[in-house]
């Protein structure tokens, strides 16, 4: 896929998936589904204070992510599916 958000995507599941929080992260996503579109603006909010740790450029990346539907359901395929190995 030349989708620009894979790399994002592939990012975040590796996140999450280090830290054991896979089942956790699709129950959240898939609850918030509805809100997800507001939560990815009010990351906007807190940019700036991001900003000063050098994770801006991050959520720019996430914000995208979590406002296009498509690539919240194929963040939640990726989670779903579990490791690559």
């Amino acid at each position: 896929m030349d989708d620009p958000r894979e790399g994002s995507i592939e990012r975040l599941v590796r996140w999450i998936q280090v830290r054991g929080l896979a089942e956790p992260a699709v129950l959240f996503i898939e609850a918030s589904k509805p809100l997800l579109p507001i939560g990815s603006q009010a990351l906007l909010l807190v940019q700036p204070l991001l900003g000063l740790l050098g994770r801006d450029r991050d959520v720019n990346e996430f914000v995208d992510l979590f406002e296009d539907p498509a690539s919240v359901e194929r963040l939640l395929l990726r989670l779903e599916r579990g490791p690559a190995e």
